[in-house]
């Protein structure tokens, strides 16, 4: 379900810039609450939608869900990395991989919210 894998990265996200923003530069920060207004959208449209557009995003489902567990992975593999890192003291140049990782991720979500803004307005739905 969608909604869940929403939730669940919701969670890792805000976990993340509470805890481990000492594993974090300034970009990935900035990334992590871009993404998060991101999914707050998302989440909002799920929540409030009517039953009839629902029924039309059935397809954006899968890959609301699919986004979000590639996210979370990105993320959690992420501070893994840091952390063992620090632990061994050999900092190594992880920040790239993980900015474009997190930048298609980010990508992908941007391009499911331009859908579902479409389907918004083809339906007439004001703020939901």
């Amino acid at each position: 379900m969608a909604y869940a894998a929403l939730l669940s990265l919701k969670r890792l996200l805000a976990h993340t810039l509470d805890h481990d923003y000492q594993y974090l530069i300034l970009d990935e920060k900035q990334q992590i609450e871009s993404l998060l207004q991101k999914l707050c959208f998302l989440q909002d449209f799920l929540d409030h939608s009517p039953q009839k557009i629902m029924e039309t995003i059935d397809c954006l489902e899968s890959q609301i869900r699919g986004a979000a567990y590639e996210a979370k992975d990105i993320i959690e593999s992420h501070i893994t990395d840091r952390v063992r890192e620090e632990s061994t003291n050999k900092m190594g140049d992880n920040f790239t991989p993980f900015s474009y990782k997190l930048e298609e991720v980010v990508e992908e979500i941007d391009s499911i919210k331009k859908r579902v803004e479409k389907i918004k307005d083809k339906n007439d739905v004001q703020d939901l």
